[in-house]
């Protein structure tokens, strides 16, 4: 139903969506014609989504993370096949996304139902219960649903800021947040492992533990992304070459790398909170950080960019935001009890 939402919202506002973005004429048909096809196809890629994120509900981090891994790359062969061997071009990536994800989704459930999570049966469920799950959905899910819709809306905002300069500087951030994508799922994978064991915690009031999981996390994930954003800017031009080969967008690829890859060092912490916000029940912290987040970098940067019409602007001012971003974390953790919403008389019976 969301998604037909999405698609319907978008053949409605798509002159003014392709007028913001500077889409030439003879290219509009294609982009409204790909646009359509990967909002409709991202539904399936959502639902096996759903299905995989059973497990981490159940403590089975590891086979929901094997079965990401190896559906990506299923993904990633398919779409290369299907370009490459079969001619389709960009209509390769929906069809990959397609394919690769109703397999994952069909595996998924069937791995679920061997693990004896879910069963085959299709209980008589009352109307009452119905009511009841859609109001506990609604509540829990309702700010992490919008916190993506801000992730959704600031993206679109970036390309449109970049489309005042050139194409190419589109093109060339587009790469580069494909690989940044790849680069956030370590912090993703860490903040998703410490949720289960701060909800275990909490659960059973070991608000001390809750408290040290939350900061480990964050510590953990700090010396992961040391390690990251060196790799990164080392290997940038490597990393740029091995998916891309017009020389331009390389260019302006490697230029974004190379600016903000110093700052994944806080940006990776800062996803792993987000990730630990949503998980255990806090998602309006994380829709709070994120409207934050793309509202700042939105504003900022239109206006540098109005006074220097150049991409390394933008990009700098994405860098100096994920620090300030990680600062916002940092804060917040240090009133960690407020956070994790633990009265302070229940802390010190349970330091007791």
């Amino acid at each position: 139903m969301t998604f037909m939402m999405f698609d319907l919202l978008f053949l409605i506002f798509k002159k003014y969506i392709m007028l913001f973005l500077s889409i030439k004429l003879e290219s509009q048909h294609l982009f409204v014609e790909y646009t359509i096809s990967m909002i409709t196809t991202s539904m399936v890629g959502c639902w096996s989504y759903i299905v995989l994120s059973i497990f981490y509900s159940v403590k089975k981090v590891n086979q929901s993370m094997l079965l990401i891994i190896v559906f990506s790359l299923i993904n990633v062969i398919l779409t290369y096949y299907l370009a490459i061997y079969f001619n389709l071009g960009i209509y390769a990536i929906p069809l990959g996304i397609l394919i690769s994800s109703s397999l994952a989704l069909i595996v998924g459930y069937y791995a679920l139902v061997a693990f004896n999570i879910v069963t085959l049966s299709y209980p008589i469920v009352d109307k009452k219960s119905i009511i009841h799950c859609l109001k506990s959905y609604i509540v829990s899910g309702s700010p992490v649903f919008i916190s993506y819709l801000a992730i959704f809306v600031g993206l679109f905002l970036f390309s449109g800021i970049l489309s005042r300069i050139s194409l190419i500087a589109v093109s060339g951030y587009g790469v580069a947040y494909r690989l940044q994508t790849f680069l956030i799922m370590p912090a993703i994978a860490i903040g998703v492992a410490c949720a289960i064991y701060i909800n275990d915690y909490l659960a059973n009031h070991d608000y001390i533990m809750a408290r040290k999981a939350l900061r480990s996390s964050l510590i953990f994930s700090l010396l992961i992304y040391l390690l990251i954003s060196g790799v990164t800017y080392l290997f940038s031009d490597a990393m740029v070459s091995a998916v891309v080969g017009d020389s331009l967008i390389h260019s302006e690829a490697v230029r974004y790398l190379l600016v903000v890859s110093p700052s994944y060092l806080f940006f990776g912490p800062f996803i792993t909170f987000l990730v630990i916000s949503e998980q255990t029940g806090r998602g309006l912290w994380g829709l709070l950080l994120n409207s934050l987040y793309f509202l700042t970098v939105v504003g900022v940067s239109w206006i540098i960019i109005d006074k220097f019409l150049e991409s390394t602007a933008f990009y700098f001012c994405i860098s100096i935001i994920n620090v300030l971003a990680f600062l916002g974390v940092a804060l917040i953790i240090s009133h960690a009890k407020k956070y994790l919403m633990i009265e302070e008389k229940s802390y010190k019976l349970n330091a007791k």
